[in-house]
């Protein structure tokens, strides 16, 4: 496997390093790959980590509109859907963090 197999597809590499190939020094058990797999299904239902702050961060500044924190926690998040991991979604999160910020702290150093 190349490094840059892992970047392209993780979960195969992992597949592959943990399933099919085992040590003679360290077998994996039953149990233990039943594990594995269970915690990579959970895994991949995952969304990216901007998308959850972005939405976290949302919920709680339309819950919590005075609080202080909330204009650069709305620019962090705006910040990490163009910097972080991203799939077809993030755009919107994006958006939504994007005009909240605007629409309810135009004068924020933030926004």
């Amino acid at each position: 496997l190349t490094p840059w197999a892992f970047l392209l597809d993780p979960f195969r590499v992992l597949d592959s390093l943990l399933f099919k190939r085992r040590s003679r020094l360290s077998p994996k058990l039953p149990a233990d790959v039943a594990a594995l797999r269970e915690e990579r299904r959970r895994l991949l239902q995952l969304d990216t980590a901007p998308n959850c702050l972005a939405e976290s961060v949302v919920q709680w500044g339309r819950a919590h509109p005075a609080d202080p924190r909330v204009p650069e926690a709305l620019h962090l998040a705006v910040k990490s859907t163009r910097y972080g991991c991203t799939n077809k979604r993030t755009g919107d999160f994006s958006h939504r963090a994007f005009r909240l910020l605007h629409r309810n702290y135009p004068e924020s150093d933030w926004a």
